[in-house]
């Protein structure tokens, strides 16, 4: 059964998918989403978010039926609470971004994703990467790195290599440079990243190395071109 939510309660959906990443309560209002503790638990009760309490502020993160559930605003009719100019602006724009979902065959998943790295962050590599890889490498951005690692530890073109594995390659890299060069190749289509299929053989180390985006936890990298 669907849970009927408010406009504010679908809003807040929509704004932690397009920053697809955990959000504080602040953020959350800075965004455009006053979410108020009833509505929260609400979500929560729905198992559409999760809520953890770092230090004295409110982090909330959307769960996969979360991104399930808010992908349904596209292509929806605006609700009844979006009565004013803006809230029926939105869903028309959804309704138009739908359209273009089907024609080009995608999801709302691999749109939106976590922003990607500065100017500062992409030079934020330490030492070596993998052997005699920084040193003798041209451009050894994290980007670059990333590639360069991925047709070393790759058995054959477009083979599948697990971020474990990847993770190990780059460990002298900072692990959140490293997530933004993923997502960023990710965006560019340059690199495609898959969950695992068969969850029951992930160690815990594959847990710990894979990155999720789009609402998807992904482990698996492979480069096509």
């Amino acid at each position: 059964m669907t849970t009927e939510l408010t406009f504010v309660e679908r809003t807040t959906l929509l704004v932690l998918m397009a920053e697809s990443r955990p959000l504080k309560l602040t953020e959350l209002r800075v965004l455009g989403s006053e979410l108020s503790a009833k509505s929260r638990d609400k979500l929560l009760g729905a198992e559409l978010i999760g809520v953890e309490k770092v230090g004295r502020g409110i982090v909330v993160d959307l769960t996969d039926k979360g991104w399930a559930r808010g992908s349904q605003e596209f292509g929806a009719p605006a609700p009844s609470q979006a009565s004013r100019s803006g809230g029926k602006t939105l869903y028309t724009l959804l309704r138009a971004m739908r359209r273009y979902f089907d024609r080009v065959g995608i999801e709302p998943n691999e749109v939106f994703l976590p922003v990607t790295m500065d100017t500062s962050q992409k030079h934020a590599v330490i030492g070596p990467v993998v052997e005699n890889s920084a040193e003798n490498a041209v451009d050894s951005d994290p980007e670059s790195l990333v590639r360069d690692s991925y047709h070393r530890l790759a058995s054959e073109p477009r083979a599948w290599v697990s971020l474990t594995r990847l993770r190990e390659a780059l460990r002298t890299m900072d692990p959140s440079v490293l997530d933004a060069a993923l997502s960023s190749l990710y965006r560019a289509q340059e690199i495609n990243l898959i969950p695992e299929a068969n969850q029951a053989t992930l160690t815990d180390p594959d847990r710990a190395a894979a990155l999720r985006i789009g609402g998807q936890t992904r482990h698996m990298m492979r480069i096509d071109r």
